[in-house]
């Protein structure tokens, strides 16, 4: 990235790098995406794009050196992001504002995770596990992580009307004959084979009778 030549090669390899841990472990990222055009100059494509008298002038006039009083702007603010990103980093802070750093990951995996699972029983029926958070392939993105751990009160504390909320929102609606609905905190299997089976007897978060 330090030299001109190589950068589009570098905004190339990044992009592949996304690509591939979308593909791998379903991580995109596209937010980070628009970091990569400071790899690019892109001076050339807009003089092609300008008039013909105007690119000609364009390309005909000079690049005028840059002078000591218009780099130090850059140069301060550039040392500020750099020294609060640095600091923070340092101490190791991962939801702080407006600085942080990205979790290092250098804890030892748990064998299971976290859940929300909802129960319903329908008129004589017996319970269902409701399906939730999820896409059509049962997938679940980071947004939709982080509202089922904080609705099961593994990151936030539980709160009994976004629970009811949740459940109101749930789409589509899974409520039809519904008597009895029942939220738990489980925590399911890691292990490859075992299925996401609930490894702790569940703890029952909320209770609705319809």
């Amino acid at each position: 990235m330090l030299f001109r030549r190589t950068r589009t090669a570098a905004a190339v390899a990044g992009l592949a790098f996304h690509l591939l841990s979308h593909l791998v472990l379903g991580l995109l990222f596209t937010s980070l995406w628009l970091c990569y055009v400071a790899l690019v100059d892109w001076r050339p494509l807009f003089r092609r794009l300008l008039p013909g008298p105007a690119r000609w002038a364009a390309e005909s006039e000079p690049e005028r050196p840059v002078s000591r009083r218009q780099l130090w702007p850059p140069i301060i603010v550039g040392a500020l992001l750099l020294v609060g990103a640095v600091v923070q980093g340092v101490r190791g802070q991962m939801r702080s504002y407006p600085f942080s750093c990205y979790p290092t990951f250098q804890w030892m995996a748990a064998r299971e995770m976290p859940d929300l699972m909802i129960v319903v029983v329908v008129d004589g029926g017996r319970p269902r596990d409701v399906a939730h958070g999820r896409d059509a392939s049962g997938r679940r993105t980071q947004r939709q992580w982080a509202e089922v751990w904080s609705l099961a009160g593994v990151t936030a504390p539980v709160d009994t009307q976004r629970l009811r909320a949740y459940w109101a929102a749930l789409a589509p609606p899974p409520r039809a004959g519904a008597r009895r609905v029942t939220f738990f905190r489980v925590y399911r299997s890691v292990i490859p084979g075992e299925g996401g089976r609930i490894a702790r007897p569940p703890v029952r978060l909320l209770e609705i009778s319809e």
